[in-house]
């Protein structure tokens, strides 16, 4: 027990000594540092924004519901196709079918086109959505987009001469803002405004009109093809399987072979996992940008140490002669370099926070979305600072290590 607490005193004094004389040089300790703060702070930042977006994507596709499975042509550009249909395309045809197969319970498809609104004098072009005519298709399509309506109300299945718009288009494409009430021209016909989306940050919603599917396709003169396919399963202990279904299905009624698929069959926890991949490697890659930052800031702190070992030789000198060990000293010198790699991790870690939620902010003021958050799990305020601190212990190795090789009277000796 006497020795345990003698050997807490022994650490405790070259803790005071270490943090001592980092006080001693403010600005050398702060300069030393930087590196450090910068590469922990970027890790931070880049880490806590990438971790809320794959939490914010994740609770959308949990509000979808894991019992649905999109389908989309392969050649999809996201706008209209080609309307000879085939190939490339999914038609009527293909609903039909899959609303046949085994374990689905309801589909629909939506028709989607770049469409040029006027109001006043003002002409803009933006994107238009068909809305299903039967209500069991319309309430899947609710489900799916999870739109809300912000002014007005919801336009009903299969109404006609009515229109719902973004809030970009209500406030901000035009001179003067649309009210609910207002009638907007599409492509030269006359459609009254009855509701108004709440902003999402989703362009194509915030900058998109929903009208009837039977008149976008009149429209467009586009009786048969669809952008997108929404399959709802019957049960979701079958998801896998009924997607597999789907795929079999249309693959050969196209006379396709494995592989060859010019669809897509996904389910949300294929689309996540897409996600979180492409997440992961786009992080990986600004991680590793960042972490350059920390092999300077090691390099800085390796540098300080070795020109702190030459200062305080005479010093060394002393502390050996009056019984300093060897050991005590490099633990001394490691010690030092490790509150300065702490120091900076902390600080970076403080500023990767500021930096994070500014983000979040800005992205919430801009697009008036809240999918942008920062998300700080302990074990990433944990791991920066460990991470730091063994950045810093690591750097300081070598010069620790030569400063317990000094020969007490060289040390001595030295001016």
């Amino acid at each position: 027990m006497h020795c345990e607490n003698k050997t807490m005193i022994k650490i405790k004094d070259l803790f005071g000594i270490a943090t001592k004389n980092l006080k001693h040089r403010k600005k050398r300790t702060l300069l030393t540092i930087l590196g450090i703060i910068i590469g922990i702070s970027a890790v931070v930042a880049l880490i806590s924004i990438g971790q809320g977006m794959s939490h914010s994507i994740n609770n959308e596709m949990e509000k979808i519901g894991t019992d649905k499975i999109f389908i989309q042509p392969k050649s999809a550009t996201g706008m209209t196709m080609s309307a000879e249909g085939g190939a490339g395309t999914i038609g009527k045809k293909d609903l039909n079918l899959v609303k046949k197969t085994a374990g689905v319970k309801e589909a629909t498809g939506i028709y989607s086109h770049m469409a040029q609104i006027g109001f006043g004098k003002e002409l803009q072009t933006v994107y238009s959505f068909g809305y299903p005519k039967k209500q069991s298709e319309a309430s899947l399509m609710d489900e799916v987009h999870t739109w809300k309506i912000e002014e007005g109300r919801m336009l009903k299945p299969g109404e006609k001469g009515k229109v719902i718009i973004g809030t970009d288009i209500a406030e901000k494409l035009f001179e003067k803002d649309i009210q609910v009430g207002n009638k907007i021209n599409i492509e030269d016909q006359v459609f009254k405004v009855i509701g108004i989306f709440k902003k999402v940050g989703d362009p194509g919603l915030d900058k998109g009109i929903l009208i009837s599917e039977k008149e976008i396709r009149e429209l467009y003169d586009e009786p048969d093809l669809f952008t997108y396919l929404y399959v709802e399963i019957t049960s979701n202990k079958e998801l896998e399987l009924t997607a597999d279904r789907i795929e079999r299905k249309m693959r050969k009624d196209r006379g396709l072979k494995e592989g060859q698929e010019d669809f897509s069959v996904q389910t949300p926890l294929e689309m996540m996992e897409i996600f979180n991949n492409i997440l992961a490697i786009v992080s990986i890659i600004l991680i590793g940008i960042a972490a350059i930052s920390l092999l300077v800031g090691g390099i800085g702190i390796m540098n300080t140490m070795y020109t702190s070992v030459l200062q305080r030789t005479h010093e060394i000198g002393i502390m050996k002669a009056i019984g300093a060990k060897n050991s005590g000293i490099m633990k001394l010198f490691l010690l030092e370099s490790g509150i300065l790699g702490l120091v900076g991790g902390a600080l970076g870690v403080l500023i990767g926070f500021l930096i994070s939620k500014g983000v979040e902010i800005s992205a919430a003021q801009a697009m008036g979305t809240d999918m942008l958050k920062a998300f700080f799990p302990w074990y990433l305020i944990v791991g920066a600072l460990l991470f730091s601190f063994i950045v810093g212990t690591l750097s300081g190795l070598l010069p620790a290590r030569r400063a317990s090789k000094l020969k007490p009277v060289d040390a001595l000796r030295y001016e």
